[in-house]
């Protein structure tokens, strides 16, 4: 598909995507007037959550010498495990201010490193190695609520930051000088240190089923702010420990869904799932090479996938 196609076809999933996150909007502030008599009622609350939660993440990133071809792309894909811990303060006016943590180590991925001669078509190297490191999050998240009998509204905004940090090993070269090529890449060792962190907006909605089970649907829009630190440590001409930066402005949608299970007035079972798509252009890519130059490429392409699924439980004071 031709450039212009591809950047029409994301202008009209962008355009697809916000027009939903609109119409929820207008539900829940149209919800608001039905719900004032309620609002004054709500009571202060203190509750904390600690869980475990599975992660896939698939991220990929591009350079050229214009922001339409492409000298060389990353692709990486992590397994991940990580315990999570949250604190809620709910307030009158149904209002709540939610702060996390969550940390973990990368228990499988694999990392492909593909050089093209400035068409993606031209491919003249390819190598696989595996990956190794960690991932964290952290992020808070203010909330005003709006009720309606067994149906609750919410409006979120806040902030996050969410690093992975990682480490290429045991590479293995598939293709070289544009011919198949099966060998060991020995003392492979690169790192790459990734943050994505910037403001959200969002909209929730609760429905209780009963006095048991709740379910919870919650959308955000996230504007992150994405740099990242590298070093290729076998490339000789490259500077260390600072081989390359990146740096680019990015979009991304979350979603989740949520299961909650009340065991009793204080104790909640809660499984969730969450999925991320981020996705960022025209972005910079600066090389520092080891006779004190650097040279400044387009970063043209940033993107990044993650699917979470945990379970938690939460307890209220």
């Amino acid at each position: 598909m031709c450039p212009a196609c591809c950047r029409k076809l994301q202008s009209s999933l962008v355009l697809k995507i916000h027009k939903p996150m609109r119409h929820i909007l207008g539900i829940l502030i149209g919800m608001s007037s039905c719900a004032k008599a309620d609002n004054v009622q709500t009571p202060w609350g203190l509750s904390v959550d600690a869980g475990v939660i599975y992660r896939q993440d698939k991220m990929t990133w591009r350079i050229g010498n214009a922001p339409t071809t492409t000298l060389s792309e990353l692709e990486y894909k992590i397994n991940a495990i990580q315990p999570k811990l949250a604190m809620s303060v709910t307030a009158p006016y149904h209002m709540a201010l939610q702060i996390y943590y969550a940390d973990g180590d990368i228990k499988a991925g694999d990392a492909y490193d593909s050089d093209y001669d400035e068409s993606l078509a031209s491919l003249y190297s390819l190598s696989k190695s595996d990956l190794i490191g960690s991932v964290s999050d952290w992020g808070l998240m203010f909330s005003k609520g709006y009720s309606l009998k067994k149906v609750s509204a919410t409006i979120d905004m806040g902030w996050s930051r969410h690093k992975q940090n990682l480490n290429m090993i045991d590479g293995f070269q598939l293709v070289l000088g544009g011919q198949p090529y099966y060998g060991s890449i020995g003392g492979l060792n690169n790192s790459y240190a990734t943050q994505w962190q910037g403001f959200f907006w969002g909209a929730g909605l609760s429905i209780a089923s009963d006095i048991h089970w709740q379910f919870n649907a919650n959308i955000k829009q996230h504007f992150f702010s994405y740099n990242a630190k590298a070093n290729w440590n076998l490339r000789k001409e490259f500077s260390h420990p600072l081989s390359f930066e990146h740096q680019i402005n990015a979009n991304a949608y979350e979603g989740s869904l949520t299961a909650i299970y009340h065991i009793n007035n204080k104790c909640s079972l809660k499984s969730f799932i969450t999925v991320l798509a981020a996705e960022g252009k025209n972005g910079i890519d600066t090389t520092y090479f080891n006779n004190s130059n650097a040279q400044v490429y387009f970063l043209n392409h940033m993107s990044w996938f993650s699917s979470q699924y945990g379970i938690v439980l939460d307890y209220k004071y």
